[in-house]
Parts: C-alpha cells; sequence; structure tokens
C-alpha cells in the first residue's frame, strides 16, 4: 500500500502478522509467524470487498500543546512521570477512514518492555494514555484490533529516565521554583523561572544549578551561611522536609568545602526527589 497524501503506519513500517496462542495438549504455547511485512499487505490487498484496518495514523497529544502526527521511524520519547496520550485512527484497504467506535483498537506492551515500565489506559476508542514509570532503553507497544486479519502494528517508545535531559515543561518549572528555594532562598521572580525553567527543559540543568550557586546574589545573601543552614535549606526546598541523619553524614562535609552544585544534581537525582516531582501536579504532563 501506499499512502502518498498521508504518511500512513503502513509505509515504511507495515504492519506484520500478529503472534497467537496454540492450545496444545491442553497447554497455551506462543508462537510468532515470521511472515514478512510484505506478505501482510498482501492479506490486506487480498482482503474482499469486507472493510478491514490495513493502515493507521497515530498523533501523540501533550496537554498544552496541539497533537502532533508519530514519526514510525523514530521512537515515542517517554519520560519518568510524564504523560501522553495517542490518538489512533485506522483506514481499511480502499484507503476510507474507518470508524474508530468500531475499530476496537489495543494497546499493550510487548516482551521488550520491562514490566511496569509504561502505564496504559484506554480512555475512549482510539484514545490512550500513556505514563512513563520506569526503566530506560528501547521499549515496543503492539497496537493491534482482535478479528482484524491477524496484524499488528509496533510503536517504538524511548523511555528515559528522570533528569537525562528530557524534562518536560510542568517539570521544568517545578525545577526551577525548588532550586530558588533550595539555592537563592526565596521564591523565584517571573523573568528568573522563565530563564531556569528554559535551561532546565534543554537538558542544562548543571549549567543552571552552577549559575544560580556563582551568581552576584548567592556571593551576597548566602555565601557567608554556615554549611548545616545551606544543607538543610537544600533539603527543604528540594525534598520538602529537613535533612536526616544519612543525609547530614552523606553531604555537610562537601558543602563544606564549596561542593554545593555537585550536592545539588546528586538530591535532584534521587528517587525521593523523583517521587516528588512525578507526583505533583505541576510535575506532570
Amino acid at each position: 500500500m501506499n499512502h502518498p497524501a498521508r504518511y500512513r503506519w503502513s509505509s515504511p513500517v507495515a504492519p506484520r502478522i500478529r503472534r497467537f496462542a496454540l492450545l496444545l495438549a491442553g497447554a497455551a504455547v506462543a508462537a510468532t509467524l515470521t511472515t514478512p511485512p510484505a506478505r501482510a499487505q498482501e492479506k490486506c490487498a487480498a482482503a474482499g470487498p469486507e472493510p478491514y484496518i490495513c493502515g493507521i495514523e497515530i498523533e501523540v497529544a501533550v496537554p498544552g500543546e496541539r497533537p502532533k502526527r508519530l514519526d514510525p521511524r523514530r521512537p515515542l520519547r517517554l519520560g519518568s512521570g510524564e504523560t501522553v496520550e495517542l490518538l489512533v485512527d485506522g483506514y481499511d484497504q480502499f484507503d476510507r477512514r474507518f470508524p474508530v467506535d468500531r475499530a476496537g483498537f489495543v494497546l499493550e506492551p510487548s516482551r521488550r518492555c520491562e514490566r511496569g515500565a509504561v502505564e496504559i489506559r484506554r480512555v475512549e476508542p482510539g484514545r490512550f494514555r500513556l505514563e512513563g514509570k520506569r526503566g530506560q532503553g528501547n521499549c515496543e507497544l503492539l497496537l493491534w484490533v482482535p478479528g482484524n486479519l491477524n496484524l499488528e502494528w509496533v510503536v517504538p517508545v524511548a523511555l528515559q529516565p528522570l533528569g537525562s535531559g528530557g524534562f518536560n515543561r510542568a517539570q521544568a518549572d517545578w525545577i526551577a521554583a525548588a532550586l530558588y528555594r533550595a539555592l537563592l532562598g526565596r521564591e523565584g521572580d517571573p523573568p528568573g523561572l522563565a530563564g531556569a525553567s528554559a535551561e532546565i527543559e534543554r537538558g542544562r540543568l548543571r549549567n543552571q544549578v552552577e549559575a544560580m550557586v556563582r551568581s552576584d546574589e548567592f556571593r551576597r545573601e548566602r555565601a557567608s551561611l554556615l554549611a548545616p543552614r545551606l544543607l538543610e535549606d537544600l533539603y527543604q526546598g528540594l525534598l520538602g522536609r529537613a535533612p536526616d541523619r544519612d543525609g547530614i553524614q552523606r553531604y555537610l562535609r562537601d558543602v563544606e568545602r564549596g561542593k554545593l552544585t555537585d550536592v545539588t544534581l546528586d538530591i535532584l537525582r534521587s528517587e525521593e526527589f523523583e517521587r516528588r516531582l512525578t507526583s505533583s501536579p505541576r510535575g506532570r504532563r
């Protein structure tokens, strides 16, 4: 199938024959048909007059942004705590749009996905909400339609851990506000927050932290504070609590040695901070 007017999932990434289960001697035995994509296309061409879904289009919807068409040649990037929605449309072998309420699309993780790495919720027919939970690396989601020529489409996903340069806008805004409280001891002003958030969203978290620690304001207002107070403010600003004994033993000496940037980044990369960020309404996409 060739769709010059619309870029379909059927080319260059064609559907393939879906895995199926055989009931053999009372036990389910998984089997995979190795039929190449071209054969899957032939099944659509030979399907006859009854309409079957042979091509799909997927758009990615992010809160606050217009939906964008997903390119099957590039993986969907999904960070920890990040939420996106996939909008799926199907087209039959005659290039006609298939009614979404009749399609019955199913989206599920393949065996290549770490268990629990992606949470998938069906919002309505043809609309799925994905949330990155944990893990990193490449993953595959499988889109298929029951009773539809046994075809499936692969949706590649690149899972990114928190802080790998993949912060979304809401997360960057949240981190910028937390850094102002943690490092400068005050709420951020709108211009400062906007600039810090932009740096963080571009993946320049270290640059932003270093800029704040080396700023004239920090040297004037904060550099004279004792290390225990600086560590206290870091914990309160980033984790919302006072440092415990382990935190004091781990970080206080580094703060005394002037390694405030390294300590700040280490806390930002901690599981506790990740949980706090992703549980915050502003930290969700």
